[in-house]
């Protein structure tokens, strides 16, 4: 959908998760601004929720947050708008300590002995990294 001008709204359901691929691809200085608006952010600082900041990230970084990330946006030629609006905001989760090729055995036998190739196992943690990312893991060691 278009905006008045050349903002561009997106969404915030799964049409955004397929469209965040091709907006965060490519080198971040040819990256299109994300504004995020309408959320309740939670910093990961332990400062309390903030209901309704603006959200503005160029590339690999926050830009700004709160009034000024609204006022630079509208500077901007071209961003990519995310209605959050009863959502909550916050920064990428991280499981330390993540096992994606076990996918969901019945037993320990079926786990470590009845896998018949490392291209199964390659295939397992495919689905088992989407999995992760689903229950909003964006990272693990």
């Amino acid at each position: 959908r278009r905006a008045a001008g050349s903002t561009r709204v997106v969404p915030t359901n799964k049409e955004l998760l397929r469209n965040a691929a091709s907006t965060l691809s490519g080198p971040p200085g040819n990256r299109v601004p994300i504004l995020i608006h309408g959320g309740t952010l939670i910093d990961g600082t332990g400062a309390d929720a903030i209901a309704n900041p603006g959200v503005l990230i160029h590339g690999d970084q926050i830009k700004a947050v709160g009034p000024a990330a609204e006022q630079q946006a509208s500077q901007l030629t071209q961003v990519t708008r995310v209605d959050a609006t009863g959502k909550t905001v916050m920064p990428g989760l991280i499981d330390a300590h993540c096992h994606v090729t076990f996918a969901e055995p019945a037993s320990n036998d079926e786990l470590f002995f009845h896998r018949p190739s490392e291209g199964l196992a390659a295939l397992v943690a495919g689905h088992g990294v989407q999995k992760v990312l689903r229950a909003g893991c964006t990272g693990f060691l």
